[in-house]
């Protein structure tokens, strides 16, 4: 007879999750991200494919450089690439190819996704006259949030693979040229940056440039 109670001592094996955060539809500007369950030890990146599929077979690909999705969170990180629209790719990670703080690793995954075409996207463009230095220009959604920013060079802003939508913009002189828009400060006797609306509301479809 076996012996339950000794098969039930033998420790359970658990492994680290590797979760993707983008899906198999991606745009073209966005970079390829997913997080990690425990700060990682050990990234082996012989263990770790890049490909693209051409007709019915898959060309090897160099991996590009995985970067922390933002420097201060240890489990997220990105792929940046310059992705051709229309494409499909695959993200092979074998097992064994992430080792945690706690010694757990991960099983093996394949994540393969396909980039949207040009043709499923706006662009637009804002010409800005007038004092242009250091002016940069947000696009807003319809809660006033923050979606993209461009800054003015040559008297233009623009703004591609936007998705299809309703947008509103502003412009503001970055006067201290931190790239973001300052409210001020009272104690240090700061006024808030210059902000100037668009007057209109954008209205974008797909494959459409707006000038």
């Amino acid at each position: 007879l076996q012996d339950s109670t000794a098969q039930d001592s033998l420790p359970q094996l658990t492994f680290l999750n590797v979760m993707m955060k983008s899906g198999t539809s991606h745009d073209i500007n966005v970079p390829l991200s997913f997080e990690i369950s425990q700060p990682i030890d050990t990234l082996i990146l012989e263990k770790m494919h890049f490909e693209l599929k051409r007709d019915t077979w898959w060309d090897t690909l160099s991996l590009p450089e995985i970067k922390r999705t933002v420097p201060t969170k240890l489990m997220g990180y990105k792929i940046e690439y310059n992705w051709e629209p229309g494409a499909t790719y695959r993200l092979t990670i074998d097992s064994m190819a992430v080792i945690g703080i706690y010694n757990e690793w991960n099983k093996g995954l394949k994540h393969e996704f396909t980039i949207k075409k040009e043709e499923e996207y706006s662009a637009l463009y804002f010409n800005v006259s007038g004092e242009t230095e250091n002016v940069i220009v947000e696009l807003l959604s319809s809660s006033d949030a923050p979606i993209a920013t461009s800054k003015v060079v040559n008297g233009t802003a623009e703004f591609r693979y936007l998705k299809p939508g309703t947008y509103f913009a502003r412009a503001f002189i970055d006067k201290n040229g931190n790239g973001e828009y300052d409210t001020g400060n009272v104690g240090d006797k700061l006024q808030p940056e210059e902000v100037y609306y668009y007057p209109k509301k954008l209205n974008l479809k797909k494959n459409w440039d707006v000038e």
